[in-house]
């Protein structure tokens, strides 16, 4: 099940974007691709919370990995079922896309592909958000790694433990 998890969250990061993009004018387009943007994190955090509420109210740890991923089948079938998939290009009310080859500027083929490679090196904010959002993925998956072997090193030391059980000295105050 988690494996199913992790390839649709492969799928919808890259896919997700363009969808949304389809599916809303321009005056509404950066605050919808904004919100999912931030969805990202924000669902990584709410998963540890959940999980850890879970894990201390059934008093196993494998419960949170039973029970989570149930959201995501749930949010899945709703976005199967309640989600139309729009027409490329359909909100910008644009004639250039007639097929799937032509390009916003109406060319067609191999230098279409080129010329929109190169449109899209030279958008500074599309660049800036890349780097931005591959730098948000690093940092998420340092913590998703690190983070809770942390928690219980620095659980360890406020009891005056460290985290292979030999005493430091010392106790902090509660």
């Amino acid at each position: 099940m988690r494996s199913l998890v992790g390839i649709g969250e492969a799928s919808y990061g890259t896919i997700a974007p363009t969808i949304i993009a389809d599916m809303f004018p321009k005056k509404t387009r950066l605050r919808m691709l904004s919100i999912f943007y931030l969805a990202t994190p924000s669902g990584g955090a709410l998963g540890y919370m959940i999980g850890s509420t879970i894990a201390r109210s059934l008093n196993c740890w494998k419960w949170a990995l039973r029970v989570t991923p149930g959201f995501g089948v749930i949010c899945a079938l709703l976005s199967i079922f309640l989600i139309e998939d729009p027409t490329r290009g359909e909100s910008d009310a644009n004639e250039a896309f007639k097929d799937e080859t032509t390009n916003v500027r109406g060319e067609i083929g191999i230098r279409a592909l080129i010329n929109d490679i190169r449109h899209i090196f030279r958008c500074k904010s599309f660049l800036w958000s890349t780097l931005g959002f591959s730098a948000m993925t690093f940092v998420i998956g340092a913590l998703a790694q690190w983070g809770p072997a942390y928690i219980v090193w620095a659980s360890g030391v406020v009891k005056g433990v460290s985290a292979n059980g030999k005493s430091l000295g010392y106790t902090q105050e509660e």
